[in-house]
């Protein structure tokens, strides 16, 4: 939350962005700080399902089967990179 309050272009972006979805006939001190409030109340479970998936697949990237199929696939591209420049005339 700090960090949103803290950076200008947060600012900017409900300057511009807000004012067109407040009602007619709603106050709009109400409305401009409730829009907000549901915008990071919607995004709290958003980056928590992020912080989650990141953490599950660090663990599946850390594992050796993923790893050694990693380097192979590189190995694999490296080589026929290294095999066209090879073949190529200079």
């Amino acid at each position: 939350m700090t960090t949103s309050l803290l950076n200008p272009k947060v600012g900017v972006f409900y300057m511009a962005m807000i004012p067109q979805f407040l009602p007619a006939d709603a106050p709009p001190l109400l409305m401009g700080a409730l829009l907000p409030l549901v915008h990071n109340a919607e995004a709290m479970p958003w980056f928590a399902a992020i912080i989650v998936a990141t953490h599950r697949a660090r663990r599946w990237f850390q594992s050796a089967a993923v790893g050694k199929a990693t380097d192979r696939v590189a190995g694999v591209f490296l080589l026929a990179f290294a095999a066209k420049i090879a073949a190529t005339r200079a």
